[in-house]
């Protein structure tokens, strides 16, 4: 029987769905079988999946700080989780420096007198961590930064009123489009007036 491997992972973000092809190239190499679960059981019916699969080993990614798979809950079955640096786990996670210092190289050269991040006011870990490294990148670049997780209609009070023009990174693509229509909506240029980032390199919404 090939060994087999549980996945506990939202396909909502292109993130995560690249994620899953990574995962799915490399059992294919050695032979494993994955299960996708893009939703999160109880604690009950967990012990049911585990019970039926008998997996060797999971892989969970909440995208929350909400703890709903944690490792009690697998016994001793490996788990590895993703973006998740909380202790008592094994975590994979990617370095959020990387993505705030690539934004702030682009904003500097397309010229932006102010930075700024959005995210939605239930934001997740890995999005305040994002937020953390930008302004921290922001603070060396001598540029005011600033901060909404307001949706629409301060959304658009806050675009006006941003120093133009102005760089914004967003958590991701998909909260980016929010940007992009609340910009619009409130007349601010894209990109003569505001410069947007988003991240995930969803080619559906960029």
């Amino acid at each position: 029987m090939r060994t087999m491997l549980l996945i506990f992972m939202p396909m909502r973000l292109k993130s995560s769905r690249d994620v899953l092809a990574g995962v799915y190239r490399g059992a294919n190499e050695h032979g494993w079988r994955v299960q996708l679960f893009d939703s999160f059981p109880d604690r009950r019916r967990l012990q049911e999946i585990l019970r039926y699969w008998n997996p060797r080993g999971c892989l969970v990614h909440t995208g929350e700080d909400r703890d709903l798979l944690p490792p009690i809950a697998f016994g001793n079955i490996p788990t590895a989780y993703l973006s998740d640096r909380r202790p008592g786990r094994f975590s994979v996670n990617q370095d959020p420096s990387v993505t705030a210092n690539l934004a702030i190289e682009e904003f500097l050269h397309c010229g932006v007198r102010s930075l700024a991040y959005f995210a939605p006011e239930r934001d997740a870990l890995w999005s305040r961590e994002r937020c953390r490294t930008f302004k921290a990148a922001a603070a060396s670049s001598k540029l005011p930064f600033y901060h909404t997780r307001s949706g629409d209609p301060e959304l658009q009070d806050f675009l006006i009123h941003l120093p133009k023009p102005a760089g914004m990174l967003v958590a991701a693509d998909a909260y980016a489009a929010e940007v992009v229509n609340a910009a619009e909506r409130a007349g601010v240029s894209i990109p003569s007036e505001l410069s947007i980032i988003g991240v995930d390199n969803d080619t559906m919404i960029c």
